[in-house]
C-alpha cells in the first residue's frame, strides 16, 4: 500500500472465497492495490476475511463479494481507515509513550 489513505474491511462468510477470486475481482474493477487474507479469531476459532484497498475504492471492492450466491454469502462486519494524518498522530503517541515509559 501506497501512503495514501487505506481501508482495512472485516467480513464473515458461510463458505470460504478464495484469495485468488477476490484478488482476481479486485483487479478486474481497476484496483491496482488490493490485499485479501484470512484469519483466524484466537478466542473463537471464527475466520474473518480481512482486505486492504485504497480508501476510495473500499466499497466497490466490497460489492462483488457481498452478492449471495447459491454457494456462499459474506457479511461486512466493518471497516477502518487509517492514512498518513493518522499514522503521524499514532508515531507522537508511540513516541510519547516510550518517553514516559523511560522516564519512569
Amino acid at each position: 500500500m501506497t501512503s495514501a489513505a487505506a481501508t482495512k474491511s472485516t467480513a464473515t462468510f458461510a463458505q470460504q472465497i478464495p484469495i485468488g477470486d477476490i484478488e482476481k475481482t479486485a483487479h478486474n474493477l481497476g484496483l491496482s492495490e488490493a490485499v485479501a487474507d484470512y484469519q483466524t479469531e484466537i478466542g473463537t476459532g471464527q475466520q474473518e476475511l480481512k482486505f486492504q484497498t485504497e480508501a476510495s475504492a473500499a466499497a466497490t471492492c466490497w460489492r462483488p463479494c457481498s452478492r449471495p450466491t447459491r454457494r456462499r454469502s459474506c457479511q461486512l462486519l466493518g471497516t477502518n481507515q487509517i492514512g498518513p494524518a493518522v499514522s503521524s498522530g499514532l508515531k507522537w503517541n508511540a513516541l510519547w509513550s516510550l518517553v514516559l515509559a523511560l522516564l519512569g
